[in-house]
C-alpha cells in the first residue's frame, strides 16, 4: 500500500467516527468531491490539535473570495460568500421578507474585485457572511424515508410561492442548494412572536439540530426548516 493510499484509509476511518452534524459539513462544501473532503478533514484534524479559536477552509479553488470559518466549539459555522452587488441586493430582499434562505449575519464594507477569466475586466464582489444551515437535500435524500422527503417538497413549494410573490428567482436551484435544519418548536415560536423572522433568529446549538433523526424521533417538538442557499445568481423577474 502506498503512502497516499494509507493516508486515504486513515482519513476514511476517522470520517466514520464523526457525528452526523460534523460529517455533513464536509459534504456541504459546494459540489464537494472526495479530494475536497480529504482537504477539509486534514484542516479539521490539524485544527483540533491546535489552540486556535477557529479554523478556515479557503474555497478559492471553488469560488473566488469565499471561505468557511469554524469556531472551536462548533457553535456556529460561518460562510464568507463572494457575490455581486446585485445578487446581494436580491438576497437581502429575500432575507428581510422572512423567506427561509441562508441567513445573512454580516456584510463586509470593504471593496473587493476579481478578474473575469474571459474578458480580463475587474468585477466587483461583496463578501457576505452567512451561517451553516445543515446538510443538503443532495446528501440526505438517500438516507431518509419517503414521507420525510414529501415534507421537504411541500416546504419547497411554499418557498417557491413566496419567492414568486416578491418577483425573485433563485436561478440556481438544485439539491445541493437546498438545506435541512431543525429548530425546537418552543424556541422558534418564542422568537417569531418577538418579531423575528426565520432568518434573524439567533442560532443556539441547544435549540438547533442538523440530524434528521432528531426530527424523526420527536416531530412534535422539532420544526423542519428548509432553506435555499447559494445566492450567487438570483434575478428579478416580471410576473
Amino acid at each position: 500500500m502506498t503512502d497516499d493510499e494509507q493516508e486515504q484509509k486513515n482519513i476514511a476511518k476517522k470520517l466514520r467516527d464523526l457525528d452526523f452534524d460534523t460529517l455533513s459539513i464536509f459534504y456541504s462544501l459546494a459540489d464537494c468531491g472526495r479530494e475536497d473532503v480529504t482537504y477539509a478533514f486534514k484542516q479539521y484534524d490539524n485544527y483540533t490539535k491546535s489552540i486556535k479559536k477557529r479554523w478556515v477552509i479557503d474555497l478559492s479553488f471553488l469560488n473566488n473570495l469565499s471561505k468557511i470559518y469554524f469556531d472551536r466549539e462548533k457553535t456556529i459555522i460561518t460562510f464568507a460568500n463572494s457575490v455581486t452587488p446585485r445578487a446581494l441586493e436580491l438576497w437581502q430582499k429575500v432575507h428581510n421578507a422572512g423567506i427561509a434562505c441562508a441567513p445573512i449575519i454580516g456584510v463586509d464594507a470593504k471593496e473587493r474585485f476579481i478578474r473575469d477569466n474571459y474578458s480580463g475586466r475587474k468585477l466587483e464582489r461583496k463578501r457576505v457572511y452567512s451561517r451553516y444551515t445543515g446538510p443538503t437535500l443532495e446528501i440526505i435524500y438517500q438516507i431518509v424515508p419517503p414521507s420525510f422527503l414529501h415534507l421537504v417538497i411541500r416546504k419547497m413549494r411554499v418557498l417557491n410561492k413566496k419567492l414568486a410573490a416578491i418577483n425573485i428567482n433563485h436561478d440556481d436551484l438544485h439539491p445541493a442548494n437546498v438545506t435541512i435544519e431543525f429548530i425546537r418548536k418552543d424556541y422558534l415560536e418564542r422568537n417569531l412572536n418577538a418579531q423575528q423572522n426565520i432568518n434573524t433568529i439567533t442560532y443556539d446549538k441547544n435549540f438547533f439540530s442538523f440530524d434528521p433523526i432528531t426530527f424523526l424521533r420527536d416531530p412534535n417538538n422539532w420544526a423542519l426548516v428548509v432553506r435555499y442557499i447559494d445566492w450567487e445568481m438570483p434575478r428579478e423577474v416580471d410576473r
